[in-house]
């Protein structure tokens, strides 16, 4: 096997510190919600794709009048420690997609390149409204506001990545449950974006998937796997 380029090196080991956060965010991120929109089944995903102010109550309110600070100060820590994840996987990204270009000087992989930023600055966004949402669920102010910048934050995100993993399906040779596993994972995107429902969930797992897939691949990968053209 040939030697992997500087840049290669790097994505790799990124992706081991980005699975190990990944790790931690999980570990203290919200199990449960009191309700949930149909088609959900985890907090963090459903406040992401939240539309409507019950729905946001119903992950952090027993009741009406009963207000759930822990699950909402879990959400929060989750939310803080996705800045440092969101940085992490985007310099992933960038570091992996820019091996490729390198060797290609193709238009496509300079157009997933254009994409990383605007998924960082989604990323960022979103993660404000979502802090804002639970500050004013705190102090009973109004976050209708956030709701519906949140809609366009989120889906700058998911849907930046959902079409970067189309991208890197469609072109890099790899193992056909790699290429179909990225090329689902926009589909799925596509679905919940049409439709919000638990395409959204499947959508979000495969996406974490298709990650570690990545990550799997960056060491993996050998020189010989470079395209010859787009």
């Amino acid at each position: 096997m040939l030697k992997q380029s500087h840049k290669m090196k790097t994505a790799s080991y990124i992706g081991i510190i980005l699975i190990i956060l990944g790790l931690v965010i999980f570990a203290v991120s919200p199990r449960k919600a009191y309700s949930l929109p149909n088609g959900f089944v985890t907090p963090i995903t459903a406040f992401e794709f939240s539309q409507e102010k019950n729905e946001v109550e119903g992950i952090f309110k027993k009741d009406e009048n009963s207000l759930d600070l822990n699950k909402i100060y879990s959400m929060d820590e989750t939310n803080y420690l996705d800045f440092a994840f969101m940085i992490l996987y985007s310099s992933f990204l960038f570091a992996f997609i820019y091996y490729y270009y390198k060797n290609t000087k193709a238009l496509i992989f300079l157009l997933a390149l254009l994409i990383i930023p605007l998924i960082l600055i989604g990323d960022f966004l979103e993660n404000i409204n979502l802090l804002m949402i639970t500050k004013s669920l705190r102090t009973n102010a109004d976050f209708e506001s956030n709701l519906y910048y949140l809609f366009y934050c989120t889906w700058l995100k998911w849907g930046g990545l959902g079409i970067i993993f189309l991208i890197i399906g469609l072109t890099i040779e790899s193992l056909l449950f790699f290429k179909v596993t990225f090329i689902a994972t926009f589909i799925t995107g596509a679905g919940a974006f049409i439709y919000r429902s638990a395409f959204n969930e499947v959508f979000s797992i495969l996406v974490l998937i298709s990650f570690i897939l990545l990550v799997i691949y960056a060491w993996l990968i050998k020189k010989s796997h470079i395209p010859e053209q787009y």
